[in-house]
């Protein structure tokens, strides 16, 4: 049979466990740690970003002026404007991991009977590399969806596994295998 023939959805479909496995809500704890972090990122580095514009342009936070900070100099500006760009690209990150990590928060977690048809891995950065881990799921119809997966599932999964897909936003929290062999 090939990995995504009609039968092997219809032994899945059929696996004892299937009913106690579709009531299972998995755990996101660590998509909510990555959001509660990337906000306190975004605020201390908007933050610094801030105070050297502030001290750029003779301002202290305590009251106390600096030397020469009644009278603003051209100098002063143009370095506050590098701070100043910083502080923007801090603000622009914030919205966008807000919206992403409300998104998240907001989706319904679907569950549905998949195969695991490719998985790719997207490495980046140079000596401190960061892995990103992808699954591409296909369901009955024969509709293919790529999601996020964790470093962990990620190593769980395999090519050609049929299971149930834990699915929240574009990230699959869980995949537990059924049996997809036909016993007819």
């Amino acid at each position: 049979l090939a990995p995504n023939a009609p039968e092997r959805f219809d032994a899945a479909q059929r696996d004892p466990r299937l009913p106690d496995l579709q009531r299972r809500t998995p755990s996101a704890k660590g998509e909510t740690a990555y959001g509660f972090c990337g906000v306190l990122f975004f605020l201390g580095f908007g933050a610094i970003a801030l105070t050297i514009a502030a001290s750029a342009v003779g301002v202290s936070w305590f009251g106390a002026r600096s030397t020469g900070a009644s009278e603003l100099r051209i100098g002063g500006v143009l370095f506050a404007l590098v701070p100043l760009a910083m502080l923007g690209v801090a603000a622009a990150g914030l919205v966008q991991h807000l919206r992403r990590t409300s998104r998240f928060q907001a989706a319904e977690l679907e569950r549905w009977i998949a195969l695991v048809v490719d998985e790719r891995t997207q490495v980046s950065g140079g000596k401190r590399a960061h892995s990103r881990y992808y699954a591409t799921l296909e369901d009955r119809s024969g509709k293919r969806r790529e999601l996020r997966v964790g470093t962990e599932l990620a190593g769980q999964i395999a090519r050609d596994d049929m299971g149930l897909a834990y699915v929240k936003d574009d990230l699959l929290l869980d995949f537990e295998r059924l049996d997809a062999r036909d016993r007819r």
